[in-house]
């Protein structure tokens, strides 16, 4: 299991940690207040932007550490990709290990798919984070939800 071990803070003791896959209606318990913490409550989000019908799409990913809820993410299939959404991780479970933990069992779960492509939007403080996992930049950088954002993108090879 990846932890940092640059990591300013000391690490966290993983103990049985747990990467859940569900449907919005099992995980929203979980991941909603994971979600207003890091987006709304942190970020300035506004919730109107943060809530919304993708939900009910999506196949979201709970991520626990010693039965606490500590980060999720969400993701759909398009036509020919996977988008990958609402990836957080509570602030004080950062530059762990945690987040790069869920990639790889996100990536783990999609691997022998139909696609072989995943694109983010990841906010530009956070590009650094994606590189480190094989996302590449493409495209323009844009605004979204007041948030300079760039998409990135994965390829999945098997």
């Amino acid at each position: 299991m990846p932890l940092n071990k640059n990591a300013r803070n000391p690490p966290m003791i993983i103990n049985n940690p747990k990467v859940i896959f569900s449907n919005w209606r099992k995980a929203q318990k979980a991941c909603r207040p994971i979600r207003e913490t890091v987006f709304i409550l942190e970020q300035k989000i506004d919730s109107s932007l943060e809530w919304d019908n993708v939900d009910n799409l999506s196949t979201h990913v709970l991520l626990r550490n010693n039965n606490l809820d500590i980060g999720c993410a969400r993701f759909f299939y398009k036509e020919n990709y996977i988008k990958l959404e609402r990836m957080a991780i509570l602030k004080k479970y950062r530059k762990q290990g945690f987040g790069s933990l869920l990639i790889e069992s996100i990536v783990k779960h999609i691997r022998g798919r139909e696609t072989l492509i995943i694109i983010i939007s990841a906010q530009v403080a956070a590009i650094p984070f994606y590189k480190k996992q094989g996302f590449v930049l493409a495209g323009d950088s844009y605004m979204e939800a007041g948030i300079n954002h760039h998409q990135m993108v994965l390829n999945i090879l098997e």
